[in-house]
């Protein structure tokens, strides 16, 4: 049986958000609303520390003190947006490669 790997899920979606927020046709703000539909299910266990670092960091900008996403995404300026969304692709390359040493490190 193929083993996954223990990152696969966090990189799955970390992925998914980052495409929404490239192929995305609304401005920054509304492409990391979008983008949180993606993050907001993933814990620490399914990625690597350093990117649930960054992901957290996001998410709680995208809250807020309220939780609001909408109203907090709307208040912010396109450029915070566009910074956060960079955050992530980070997040990605972080995920995406631990995702790969661990499956690789699984091969037989």
């Amino acid at each position: 049986m193929l083993d996954s790997g223990r990152y696969r899920y966090g990189a799955e979606k970390l992925y998914m958000a980052v495409h929404y927020a490239v192929i995305g046709q609304r401005d920054a703000r509304a492409r990391l609303e979008g983008a949180y539909s993606q993050l907001h299910v993933l814990r620490p266990e399914h990625m690597p520390p350093e990117a649930w670092r960054t992901v957290g960091e996001v998410t709680t900008r995208i809250r807020g003190g309220d939780g609001k996403i909408q109203s907090n995404t709307r208040k912010m300026r396109n450029s915070t947006a566009s910074k956060l969304l960079s955050q992530l692709w980070d997040a990605y390359r972080i995920a995406e490669r631990a995702y790969e040493i661990d499956i690789g490190s699984r091969a037989v």
